[in-house]
């Protein structure tokens, strides 16, 4: 299953079975990077875009976890565990 969400000037997109983000410009629909996860696996049912923070998260359904990436310079990746199989992830506005 393929995730996609928008921050800014970008939209994200995950393909199903893959580590990778693909960033691309929200104007142009260009291609401009990717962000790598590791250890996201095959079932990455949902990704969401925080503007508070200037992250994405990501839930993996088979690993257990929500994995959280700085939309920085860096793309600092965070790894939690979670109780039982996460389906999706919702966008919470301030």
């Amino acid at each position: 299953m393929d995730a996609m969400t928008s921050f800014d000037d970008d939209v994200f997109v995950l393909r199903d079975k893959s580590e990778q983000v693909e960033v691309y410009d929200a104007v142009t629909f260009t291609l401009q990077r990717h962000i790598t996860v590791h250890g996201l696996g095959i079932w990455t049912l949902g990704m969401t875009a925080c503007d508070r923070n200037k992250c994405l998260y990501l839930s993996n359904w088979n690993y257990n976890s929500v994995h959280r990436v700085e939309l920085s310079s860096s793309n600092a990746v965070k790894k939690w565990l979670v109780a039982h199989c996460p389906e999706g992830v919702n966008r919470i506005t301030y």
